[in-house]
């Protein structure tokens, strides 16, 4: 091929690579532009979740999840028409009392599960036990006298064991949750109103029964 080919091959070239450049239409290169940034935001949030799922591992013991605490009592209370009800329970002799620490997303596996934005996961997940860790340190300090408990919300509540008529294990358990849990108790009132609350973390099912038995209330086994 002469020179003069070379030259010519070259500038049809070109104008094959404006021509092509024009040929689409404003909204093809608005759409092409939304798209890149779509992409760029989406790696962006990736980046920040990484960074906050770092950080929530590097916390050290301190940070540990309060749930770890195989002594304590949490009910999980389902809930139809609202958001369920995550509360630590502090159990007397004078009453079961429960505190609400926190709703719907309540520890890391259920914010996992259910949370379908998938990079909010971390950052949803520090926020939820942070402020779980908050209400359950205050609710701690009242323990000594847990009547002081219940104004501070009005979700918290207390059943006496004189309304308590039966607390018995549930067989099958409730299988409200898609996630872990440690069996099912159903509370029957004597005045008819019934309660059924999951054990998700904590002591087991088991160990709470032996617990009400202990201190008096009307087991069934």
């Amino acid at each position: 091929m002469s020179a003069i080919g070379i030259e010519s091959a070259g500038r049809q070239w070109l104008r094959d690579v404006e021509n092509w450049g024009t040929s689409f239409s404003p909204d093809f290169w608005t759409g092409v532009v939304v798209g890149v940034a779509l992409i760029i935001a989406t790696l962006f949030m990736a980046a920040v979740a990484r960074a906050i799922r770092k950080k929530v591992m590097l916390d050290g013991e301190s940070q540990r999840p309060p749930e770890t605490a195989e002594q304590a009592i949490y009910f999980l209370e389902p809930r139809w028409m609202s958001a369920d009800r995550f509360y630590k329970i502090y159990l007397t002799r004078e009453g079961l009392f429960g505190a609400w620490v926190a709703g719907q997303f309540h520890d890391p596996e259920s914010v996992r599960i259910q949370l379908l934005v998938w990079p909010l996961v971390p950052l949803v997940t520090a926020s939820v036990m942070g402020a779980r860790r908050e209400s359950e340190a205050t609710y701690d300090s009242l323990a000594r006298d847990p009547d002081s408990i219940l104004p501070l919300d009005e979700r918290n509540f207390v059943l006496r064991p004189t309304e308590i008529l039966s607390i018995r294990v549930r067989t099958p358990p409730l299988l409200w949750t898609c996630y872990s849990n440690k069996g099912s108790l159903a509370i029957e009132l004597r005045d008819g109103t019934a309660y059924d609350f999951i054990v998700r973390v904590g002591m087991g099912v088991t160990a709470v029964v032996d617990r009400f038995a202990k201190l008096g209330y009307p087991v069934l086994r």
